[in-house]
């Protein structure tokens, strides 16, 4: 398994801890009761063992066995077993390169609700304009990211959800660790852009705190899409369908439609809230603002 990447040990412990304050919150019955059926089975399948964590002997076996059980649930007819070792294989680099903070639980969970019409919502459009969550015959790269992605935007707001819920009073103590937690990851950011220029957030619920803290101590602006946003996230749709993580038919609505599309209407709200996270800290560096003026 070549194609399986290494991750650094930083990375490890930030996704780590993330995961911690998700069981937390899982355990939680005021959280719970908060939550629709679907709602915990997004939440309890985010808590369980990391891809990035899993041994890759182990991890290429229940993968292996996870993939067969979805091509039947799907439909798909399992080709030679050449080329079905070779798409394994693939796809297995790909979790491990790409999706090492989610889980195996979360890319079963995918394909369920994708399956019964859960993840319309966010799926790509063909060209008749209807949720594409075919696999035409091709269980490759480019389907299992189409389904996966549409998967990790539900999730995004699965978990801000239960984040929000998160009952304050209960433990105080709890609470003062993650908010102490998060406060560090925030600073850490910062000081990476402030030294490097670079920008690295390690998931979408990674932005939307950040955003959300720099907001609420009155540091950025609240989050409005420009031309200039929509533009940009046309281009990297469009990318993403050169490269084959998009469905070729809805990357040709969306192709006719340019930046009004509403397929890329996610894209475009990640692109502004990026803008509006580095104008802040742009903000922040030129004005000399002590970040720790604000996690004390």
């Amino acid at each position: 398994m070549g194609d399986i990447q290494k991750i650094d040990n930083k990375s490890l412990a930030v996704r780590n801890k993330a995961v911690d304050v998700r069981r937390k919150l899982a355990s939680m019955n005021a959280v719970s009761n908060m939550l629709t059926a679907e709602e915990k089975d997004i939440l309890k399948a985010s808590t369980k063992e990391l891809i990035s964590d899993i041994d890759d002997k182990r991890l290429v076996e229940d993968a292996a066995m996870m993939f067969q059980y979805i091509a039947i649930d799907v439909g798909y007819n399992i080709p030679s077993q050449r080329e079905w070792s070779y798409t394994l294989t693939r796809l297995v680099g790909i979790m491990k390169k790409y999706y090492g903070n989610y889980t195996l639980a979360d890319v079963k969970l995918a394909f369920e609700l994708a399956s019964i019409g859960k993840l319309d919502d966010y799926l790509p459009r063909d060209s008749h304009g209807t949720p594409d969550r075919k696999h035409y015959q091709q269980f490759n790269v480019e389907y299992f990211s189409k389904i996966f992605i549409a998967y990790i935007h539900r999730q995004s707001e699965v978990l801000a959800k239960a984040y929000k819920c998160m009952p304050q009073e209960r433990k105080p103590m709890d609470m003062y660790k993650y908010k102490l937690m998060r406060l560090q990851r925030n600073k850490m950011i910062f000081l990476r852009y402030k030294y490097t220029g670079e920008l690295i957030l390690e998931s979408v619920v990674d932005g939307l705190l950040l955003h959300s803290w720099l907001r609420n101590v009155g540091l950025a602006d609240e989050i409005e899409e420009t031309k200039s946003d929509r533009k940009k996230a046309y281009n990297i749709y469009m990318r993403k369908a050169v490269d084959g993580i998009v469905n070729k038919y809805a990357a040709v609505n969306v192709r006719r439609e340019g930046d009004e599309s509403h397929d890329i209407d996610y894209i475009a709200h990640q692109v502004a809230k990026e803008r509006i996270i580095k104008k802040a800290f742009d903000d922040m560096i030129e004005d000399e603002i002590q970040i720790e003026n604000y996690i004390l």
